[in-house]
């Protein structure tokens, strides 16, 4: 809401005032001050009402992008040259309690560059806020803020960021003295801390034995959130990966359903016809749950079954021909027995 009909009859006032009184009076003085006055605090207003009246950044799907007001990170006291543990903790607080409503974050975003000042040999201090919402931010300034030798420190912590140490681990070429670590987290579920395009990478350099692939192999079976190993142990030598798929979807068909369907298709992809039906019910029963999952499992189900991708329809051809259908291994599709 804008104010210029205020300002337009103060404005009339004064013209109308001045044709009568060449020289102002006293009292046309101090109008005209309170009106000057009354300008300047209008025009503050209207800035402030603007800033109100921007709407966050929605998208399509309803989620309301929100992010740090720049003002308040603005407002934050930068660190001295020599900073102390202190005043290291009092400005991280500052910088996360900004932070504190954001849910979208870029490496563009202000506090990665005001991390980036607090400068390398100071990560023991900085590793317990790795684990809280700032690890996003965190995780773009890291490169920044380590030392050669923080490698020891580092590889102890790995699983702090929710990935932003390992994938340090992997960008300075210490997977391989990891290994331990790696080893113990993958056991423990958080295999996930290892971003996609980093897991074959990861798994090259801990599988470079028969005897370690064979380990590696075990984690995948046993232990959860392994599908993403599948990626790089389907290319290990002399393994039988009808055998692996089979006894890894065995140990994971009770996962929680993202997690069900990826070791499903993997064992569904060497003619286990169990899985199989198991992921297309999956796929007809708790669609809404399987959110994009259910894209990335269109192209390689239409390719097995040669049919276009309808789960129901699938589904129902795969529970009427389970006795005829077949795995042709030189096509890696299922065929009816009769047409082989």
């Amino acid at each position: 809401m804008k104010y210029g009909v205020m300002l337009a009859a103060g404005s009339l006032l004064l013209a109308g005032c001045s044709s009568v009184e060449p020289e102002p009076s006293p009292e046309l003085k101090r109008l005209s001050e309170e009106i000057a006055t009354l300008k300047q605090s209008l025009q503050k207003m209207d800035g402030k009402l603007d800033k109100l009246l921007v709407k966050p950044k929605a998208r399509s799907d309803g989620f309301v992008e929100r992010v740090a007001d720049p003002e308040v990170l603005a407002k934050i006291k930068p660190l001295p040259d020599k900073p102390t543990d202190a005043e290291i903790r009092a400005y991280v607080g500052a910088i996360l309690e900004a932070t504190k409503d954001q849910n979208s974050f870029k490496p563009e975003d202000p506090q990665v560059a005001m991390l980036e000042k607090i400068g390398p040999g100071h990560l023991k201090i900085l590793l317990p806020y790795l684990s809280q919402r700032s690890h996003y931010h965190f995780g773009y300034a890291l490169p920044k803020l380590i030392l050669p030798s923080d490698k020891q420190l580092i590889i102890e912590n790995l699983d702090a960021g929710d990935g932003a140490l390992a994938k340090l681990v992997v960008e300075n070429g210490w997977v391989a003295e990891a290994r331990p670590k790696i080893i113990e987290l993958f056991k423990k579920g958080r295999g996930d801390i290892f971003w996609r395009e980093k897991m074959e990478t990861v798994i090259a350099q801990i599988a470079r034995t028969p005897e370690e692939r064979e380990e590696v192999v075990d984690l995948f079976i046993t232990y959860p959130n392994t599908s993403e190993m599948y990626r790089s142990i389907r290319h290990f030598p002399d393994i039988d990966q009808a055998d692996i798929t089979r006894q890894a979807w065995e140990s994971h068909q009770f996962d929680q359903v993202h997690s069900r369907s990826r070791y499903a298709l993997y064992a569904a992809e060497q003619g286990n016809i169990e899985a199989l039906t198991a992921l297309l019910s999956l796929l007809t029963s708790r669609e809404r749950e399987l959110g994009y999952m259910r894209e990335q499992m269109a192209a390689p189900l239409s390719v097995l079954l040669g049919r276009a991708y309808n789960p129901a329809e699938m589904l129902n051809y795969v529970t009427a021909n389970k006795e005829k259908l077949a795995f042709d291994r030189e096509k890696m599709k299922y065929v009816l027995k009769e047409k082989q």
